[in-house]
Order: structure tokens, then sequence, then C-alpha cells
């Protein structure tokens, strides 16, 4: 009998242990979820990590028609708009998944390159004058 009470506190304080870890987690995951803007900042949240992703190969293949300043400028336009919400995320989705898809194992061309920066332009929504 003093074996298994002894067995049963080992299990219930395995069992508070576990618990409070997952009570830690779910707290840390709400507070994270409230700072990026519940399911709508979190779309945008990740659009704007993709951005950066893309951007990154972009500089590394960029080609030598293209300077290293128009190309951050543009994202760097993008990347502001996308943390006021004023992209048209299918639409920034559609670029950035068409360059991906287009340019994974190859360098992009100078016209290329202009065209996907363009798109990307496109991508950003006006501002609305408040």
């Amino acid at each position: 009998m003093a074996k298994f009470k002894k067995f049963q506190g080992c299990y219930r304080r395995l069992l508070l242990f576990l618990f409070a870890i997952a009570v830690i987690l779910l707290a840390a995951a709400f507070i994270f979820y409230q700072q990026v803007g519940g399911i709508e900042g979190s779309r945008y949240w990740m659009a704007g990590r993709a951005l950066g992703k893309v951007q990154e190969h972009l500089l590394k293949n960029r080609p030598d028609g293209v300077s290293k300043t128009d190309v951050e400028s543009q994202f760097e336009t993008v990347r502001r708009a996308n943390t006021e919400w004023r992209v048209d995320l299918v639409e920034l989705h559609r670029v950035l998944k068409d360059y991906q898809h287009r340019f994974q194992n190859s360098k992009p061309s100078t016209p290329e390159t202009v065209q996907f920066l363009i798109n990307l332009e496109a991508a950003v929504l006006p501002e609305t004058g408040n």
C-alpha cells in the first residue's frame, strides 16, 4: 500500500508540473495573439515575414541593372503599408508566390525584376484620408 501511495504521489506531481507548463504556454500564446492583432494581425505578420525572405533572396540574386537602394526602398514602402494594414493580402501573396515559383533556383533578369517591383507596389492599397 505504501508503494501505491508513493507511486500515486509521483504522478500527481508530474501532472501538476505538466499542467503548470501548459498554463504558461497558453498565457504566452494569448499575449502573442493579442500583440499581433488577432487573426487579421497574424495574417499581416506572416505576410511581413514572407516579404522579408523574398527581399533577402532578391538582394542576393538581383541583376546589375537594378540598384540595391531601389529594391530596399520598394520593399520598405510595402513593409510600411503592411504594418498599417494597407496591403491587399491576396495580391501580395500572388506576387510573392509567383516570384518564389519563377526564381527560386535562378536569377531574375533586369526587366523581370522591374516588373516584380511594379507588381509588388500594386499590392499596396491607397491611403485613406482621415
